[in-house]
Formats: C-alpha cells, sequence, structure tokens
C-alpha cells in the first residue's frame, strides 16, 4: 500500500534574510534606546520616534515571517541591494561602539553661535546659570571686553587648541537641535595652569570668571579659571540651542 506525501515547500531563504534584517534592526534601536545611547545620535526629545521605529521594525519582521514557508520567489535585482544596505547599516551600528561627537571634529575656530538671537545680557546677574551654548551667542554678539568680570560656571568636554599657549584650552559642548548632522559647536577659552595635564575628550567643570585677552590678532574672552574638575559625561552630552 503506498501512502502519498505531500512535500513541503523549501524555505525561502530570502524572506529569512529579511526577517534576519528588520529583527536586527528593530533589536539595534530597542538596545541604544534601553542602554540611554540613542541620544549619542539624535536629540532627546526625538526618542520616542526611534522607540516607535523599533516597534514598526519588529512588527514587520513577524509578519515577513509568514513568507519564510511558502517557497522561494524571484527577489529583484533592487531589493537584493536595499537588504544588503540594510544589513550593513545594523552590522555596523551593532559592531561599532556608540559614542558622541567629541574634540576630534571641534573646531576651535568656529565655536561661537552666529545667527542666532537671545535676550542673555551680563547686566542680569545670572551669567553663573549660563551654559556654554548661551555663552557662545553671547561671545558672538558682544566684545569681550563687555563680558569681562562676569562669573561662569560651565561644563564640556577638553578641546585641544594648538594655537593657544600650554596653559589654556577650550572647554566645548556641541548644540544638537535634531541630531549630530546638526551639530554646531560651542566653547569657551580658559585659562589655568595645569591646562597641559587635561588630555582632549576629558569632561570638566569649570568655574571662574570672564578676563578680556589678546589671543590670535583680537581680544577674546577667556576664562580665569579658580577651579576645574574632572567629572563623568553627562548622560546627554549636548545642549539645546538657546
Amino acid at each position: 500500500m503506498t501512502v502519498n506525501q505531500r512535500d513541503e515547500p523549501p524555505i525561502d531563504l530570502a524572506a529569512f534574510a529579511e526577517c534576519l534584517i528588520l529583527g536586527g534592526m528593530a533589536a539595534m534601536l530597542a538596545t541604544k534606546v534601553w542602554r540611554g545611547t540613542v541620544a549619542f545620535y539624535i536629540h532627546p526629545r526625538f526618542t520616542w520616534l526611534a522607540v516607535i521605529a523599533a516597534v514598526v521594525l519588529a512588527a514587520l519582521a513577524v509578519r515577513r515571517m509568514r513568507g519564510i514557508f511558502q517557497g522561494p520567489a524571484a527577489v529583484p535585482a533592487g531589493r537584493v541591494m536595499s537588504s544588503v544596505a540594510l544589513a550593513s547599516a545594523v552590522i555596523l551600528g551593532t559592531a561599532v561602539p556608540a559614542r558622541p561627537l567629541g574634540a576630534a571634529t571641534f573646531d576651535p575656530a568656529d565655536m561661537r553661535l552666529r545667527g542666532r538671537d537671545s535676550a542673555l545680557t551680563v547686566a542680569d546677574g545670572r551669567t553663573a546659570e549660563w551654559n556654554l551654548a548661551q555663552w557662545a551667542v553671547v561671545a558672538n554678539r558682544d566684545d569681550a571686553d563687555a563680558l569681562a568680570a562676569s562669573p561662569v560656571d560651565v561644563t564640556g568636554f577638553v578641546v585641544r587648541d594648538t594655537r593657544l599657549m600650554e596653559q589654556h584650552f577650550v572647554v566645548a559642548r556641541y548644540v544638537v537641535a535634531c541630531c549630530t548632522a546638526d551639530g554646531t559647536g560651542a566653547g569657551l577659552i580658559v585659562r589655568w595652569p595645569a591646562a597641559a595635564s587635561l588630555a582632549p575628550d576629558t569632561w570638566v567643570r569649570v568655574r571662574g570668571t570672564i578676563v578680556a585677552e589678546q589671543l590670535d590678532g583680537g581680544r577674546e574672552p577667556v576664562i580665569a579659571a579658580d577651579d576645574v574638575r574632572v567629572i563623568d559625561a553627562p548622560a546627554n552630552p549636548y545642549l539645546s540651542p538657546p
């Protein structure tokens, strides 16, 4: 007696690969949100978009699972290239450690926030509450002598500038409105006797007073530091536009 057995369709490898890619992207985004490193790429107020993207990608991966056992189908060349590009993004996003923008990409010659209006003035007596983004706007608008004697209390990472003397360094932050692609550097020069001991990208809290110094052919506002203290990097390394 012969028993007829129905042949099971072979696995659709293309659907299987797409399922892995979509699931991998969802897992990568979810991991970065959970660890807080998504803030290295986008402004924290957009974290919810990353969460939604992870959920949508996971749902697409589950939906694509149904095609795995429906038998192989012809795959357009364009779709293959798209899958390769997405797979590369998943691999790079997983293998390359998440790092915020830092000293390597900061340009000390362009650390003023130009083209921005601000109601901040030295006369309000609250300069010790300003962050580096606010200082960068005011320093671009007002001359160094007008800022002299103003108290400063800021945090940022160390940037070395070869144009400065050994006892000077730049304390800097990036200002991000949406994502790191629109990041703009903001910073102030610091004068401190032990400046040479600070490695680039070291996070510090600087407290002192603004003085006007003749540097690089012009008068610049410089923090005459009373205290420079090494600190841990903040969870959100970027500042919002003032």
